[in-house]
């Protein structure tokens, strides 16, 4: 070979097509790659949510089977509403009451040792009046 003789990419004139053609396959790659990332992971995440929610769905029906109807097709006074419905027999909790078993039942926490709540009279004992507390 003769040593004037430029072949192939020696050239500057062809580096310039290869190069723009890799410039153009990346900017076009970068944001379908990233596309099938974010794809994956969000069905990771709604799968996670999915699982979570039939464990929490689970957990409220097993808790409402065994405290509330237990309390109420057991007792043999007439149903109240109170806070304390484990030791009253023929209890049911109040909403309020029911949503914070349900979340330590969840979480897997204990009740904590803290005061108990009081309620206004007549809220804890009467099922008509426990809407307006």
């Amino acid at each position: 070979m003769a040593a004037g003789r430029e072949t192939g990419l020696d050239r500057p004139g062809r580096v310039i097509p290869f190069l723009l053609v890799a410039v153009v396959l990346g900017l076009v790659g970068l944001p379908v790659a990233a596309w099938l990332d974010l794809r994956g992971l969000s069905e990771q995440i709604l799968r996670l949510q999915a699982t979570e929610t039939g464990q929490l769905i689970n957990e409220m029906m097993t808790f409402y089977a065994e405290e509330v109807v237990n309390h109420v097709v057991t007792a043999e006074v007439p149903v109240t509403v109170t806070h304390d419905f484990r030791e009253v027999p023929g209890a049911i909790p109040l909403p309020a009451t029911l949503s914070l078993e349900i979340g330590r039942r969840v979480s897997g926490t204990t009740p904590s040792s803290g005061p108990p709540r009081t309620w206004p009279p007549g809220c804890s004992r009467s099922p008509s009046r426990a809407a307006s507390c």
